[in-house]
């Protein structure tokens, strides 16, 4: 039948698909239906049924041809044909030996199928040795001689290749990643030669790339080449039958449409050859499909991305459907993979300062590494400084306040400890004296309103001594305005904390409850300007405040840490803390673990030359009880056994 026009064929081609796998009785109701439907399409479809059962009549394919053993020992112009390599669609191709006595040399000998030998085939013939008489690549395999055999048949005497497939040998010497590259590389530099000579080659696939034992890769078979200057003059035939020979799993889009051929359909199945290389599997088939299902792949399927990044970037522009997407030449193609295996940026992707950066330190890890170290200990002596400047700073402010606050609290133990008299010459008890005490802080210490607050605090503890809780809470509430006017929030935290502790201390829990809450408050906006003893307060309140509401264990929890907050200070301040972990302990059931810590207050004590005090001596009736109420009698005639003695012998 006559060549079927391009667009007819896309037409015909999946009906054609579809006739083939159907039974002979539902192929004829089929083709009935077809037929009422669509009269010229079903005429045409019989056509090509009829020529291929003609075809299956005769055995066409029913066996790979096979080159005739007869031409073994043939005489092809200077060579003898020694044994058949194999044979393709155009002929077969022959080892032979040079035997004109000139010089030894072997060579592979095409030559053309009898049956080919009409016009368009010897046309073919013929461009397929012009073309390879103009590439002089070492990439290429190449053209010694050309003519006709006694035969009438055309020859073509070529380099003979000791190698293997590209994908075979990629395989049996499990080469990387980047060594497949190279690979690819080898025959995009050989591929980019023919280029240049204005020459595509049309069917690049693993079949027709070699590669020798020394990793040298070398490209065969320009049967279907096409001359890219000579595309006006080009028979439409020659065409025709280089798209009916092309490989289909490696054919551009370009080709299986029948439109123009350029540089970039070579890059197209470059890209095919490289996705395969590395990944083992087609960019757009699956499985096996039917001819019909292939062709659409082609046309259709985009290439599924192998998590390789600039890698995928430079596949996915090789294998873009339309030419003009895509890398307009070999050279340009083998430039990007080049970058690529450098760490450089390529061009297959939008350019960016971050994506450059990003190469440049993959580029030159040593430097940028160095460069990075030297940095990092300059930015790391730098944050040094700046830490040991700010230490030494804030030890500065610790020890100015420090300094304030000893001279403050000089000032007013004088006052407590003075003969101060009322106005009527009577002496001042001891909630006067604290008025007093309070009265010389507030207006002496004016200007530093954070002293205020925090000796206030101090002075309110004075009122224990006397039991004056309700003085106590007062003191304390203004100590909390003081702070809060003057804008301190640590200050005002531990006023308030302190507050909800003394509310604890009457079992007024609700109002514990609220002022810890407000306590709380402050103490979050204080962050890092609360000191250690103002974070311990409020522990301790809390941990209070949770014991009376039946969750003793979490409140133990709270006032060890407070504990460990104040450190193993021997002063007031941590022995306080220590006798309220005590208290919390035996009012949650837990006396046996609160006796040690009793122990340790009342060694204190006397290390500290205060035991024959009374509030030693209330220490040790408390750890009395405590010892009774878990039957260690022994223990407490023991205990109080030694204070006697002593005692009986001061007095």
């Amino acid at each position: 039948m006559a060549p079927i026009d391009p667009d007819r064929w896309r037409e015909l081609a999946p009906l054609l698909d579809q006739a083939l796998e159907l039974g002979a009785a539902a192929r004829a109701t089929w083709l009935a239906a077809l037929q009422a439907r669509s009269p010229a399409l079903a005429a045409d479809l019989l056509k090509l049924l009829s020529g291929e059962a003609e075809a299956d009549r005769r055995g066409f394919l029913a066996a790979p041809p096979v080159p005739p053993a007869s031409l073994a020992g043939q005489q092809i112009g200077a060579w003898t044909l020694e044994h058949p390599l194999g044979s393709g669609g155009m002929g077969s191709v022959w080892l032979a030996r040079r035997t004109d006595g000139r010089f030894e040399g072997h060579a592979a000998v095409k030559l053309m199928n009898l049956a080919l030998l009409t016009d368009a085939g010897q046309e073919r013939f013929r461009r397929e040795g012009t073309v390879l008489a103009r590439l002089t690549h070492p990439g290429i395999a190449r053209l010694y001689d050309a003519g006709v055999a006694g035969s009438g048949q055309p020859y073509l005497v070529l380099e003979h290749i000791e190698g293997q497939r590209i994908d075979a040998f990629a395989v049996e010497h499990r080469l990387s990643a980047e060594e497949r590259i190279e690979l690819v590389l080898q025959v995009l530099d050989a591929i980019a030669h023919a280029h240049a000579k204005l020459i595509v080659h049309r069917d690049i696939k693993p079949s027709n790339i070699l590669v020798t034992a020394q990793g040298s890769v070398k490209l065969l078979d320009f049967g279907i080449a096409k001359l890219l200057e000579g595309d006006a003059q080009e028979e439409p035939t020659a065409t025709t039958q280089a798209g009916g020979l092309l490989t289909p799993d490696y054919a551009a889009p370009e080709q299986v449409t029948g439109e123009d051929v350029t540089t970039a359909t070579d890059v197209y199945a470059c890209g095919v050859l490289l996705y395969l290389l590395l990944s083992g599997r087609h960019p757009t088939k699956a499985g096996s499909p039917t001819p019909a299902e292939a062709v659409r792949t082609v046309l259709e399927v985009e290439p599924g991305r192998l998590k390789l990044g600039d890698l995928d970037t430079i596949l996915a522009k090789a294998l873009r459907k339309a030419p003009a997407e895509r890398y307009q030449g070999a050279a340009a193609f083998g430039d990007d993979l080049r970058r690529y295996l450098r760490q450089q940026p390529v061009s297959a992707r939008p350019d960016s300062v971050a994506y450059r950066v990003r190469k440049f330190v993959r580029r030159n890890r040593a430097g940028v590494f160095l460069a990075a170290t030297v940095a990092a200990v300059l930015l790391g002596a730098t944050l040094f400084s700046l830490r040991q400047v700010q230490n030494t700073r804030r030890q500065r402010d610790v020890a100015i306040r420090a300094s304030r606050r000893a001279s403050a609290m000089s000032e007013l133990q004088g006052v407590l400890a003075s003969d101060s008299r009322a106005p009527n010459g009577q002496a001042l008890n001891s909630d006067q004296r604290i008025a007093l005490a309070e009265q010389v802080l507030r207006r002496q210490f004016r200007n530093e309103p954070w002293l205020v607050a925090e000796l206030m605090v101090d002075l309110a503890g004075r009122f224990k001594t006397t039991s004056d809780n309700t003085a106590l809470l007062d003191m304390l509430a203004r100590a909390r305005t003081v702070a809060r006017e003057a804008g301190l929030p640590a200050q005002e935290a531990l006023a308030g904390c302190t507050r909800s502790s003394a509310f604890w201390q009457e079992d007024r829990i609700d109002s514990a409850r609220v002022e810890l809450n407000d306590a709380k408050a402050a103490l979050a906006q204080a962050g890092a300007a609360a000191d250690n003893a103002t974070v311990a307060a409020c522990f301790e309140a809390e941990g209070k405040l949770l014991q009376a509401t039946g969750n003793g264990d979490s409140g133990v929890v709270l006032l060890r840490r407070a504990v460990g907050l104040l450190g193993d200070s021997a002063g007031a301040s941590a022995a306080n803390m220590m006798g309220s972990l005590s208290e919390v302990l035996r009012l949650s059931g837990r006396t046996r673990e609160a006796i040690p810590i009793h122990q340790r207050i009342m060694a204190g004590l006397e290390a500290r030359g205060y035991g024959e005090t009374e509030d030693y001596t209330v220490l040790v009736g408390v750890m009395e009880r405590a010892l009774a109420d878990l039957g260690e009698f022994a223990a407490i005639d023991s205990a109080l056994r030694t204070m006697v003695a002593k005692r009986e012998a001061a007095y």
